[in-house]
């Protein structure tokens, strides 16, 4: 009965080696970012050589080659940022200018979405500035009233518990 009963809850599956996890993480991610990217300015340079490669293995491959050693989280977050600006704003156009990026995170702010996702947006866009050499976003990396909507208000301070006491420990 014992082994009968240990037979039907573990059931033999092949082992996956983190790598191959990790490989099929870093596939999975790099397909969004095509998918991201294939909408943006027809003018880019990725967007060119993106448009240029044959089959999709050829675009896995060559954004491979642009994003280099990432490691899948950071291809996740990053696109999921840029997901949530351009749902936000319902661009139809990226690069953006500082100005649409600005009015951007003063909306989301305003709707009371947290500093930490704001600033994970402005992180996204300055992933791609550097990652993908695109000189149109270089005013938005560096605009003192973007990165100042990142940081939040003083007034959103960190809800931290109140320490323990020596009775508590």
């Amino acid at each position: 009965v014992l082994s009968s009963n240990f037979a039907r809850a573990v059931v033999k599956h092949p082992e996956e080696t983190w790598m191959d996890k990790r490989d099929s993480e870093l596939q999975t991610g790099l397909k969004r970012w095509l998918t991201c990217i294939i909408s943006w300015d027809p003018m880019e340079k990725v967007v060119q050589e993106l448009r240029g490669c044959s089959t999709i293995a050829d675009g896995l491959s060559l954004h491979l080659d642009y994003m280099g050693t990432k490691v899948p989280a950071t291809l996740y977050k990053r696109v999921n940022s840029l997901g949530i600006l351009f749902q936000h704003i319902k661009l139809h156009e990226f690069p953006c200018s500082e100005l649409q990026l600005y009015q951007a995170l003063c909306d989301l702010r305003r709707a009371g979405c947290k500093p930490s996702r704001i600033k994970g947006i402005v992180e996204a866009v300055t992933f791609c500035r550097f990652v993908f050499n695109i000189s149109k976003l270089q005013e938005c990396v560096s605009s003192r009233r973007c990165l100042g909507v990142a940081r939040g208000l003083p007034t959103d301070a960190a809800c931290q518990a109140a320490p323990l006491t020596v009775l508590q420990l």
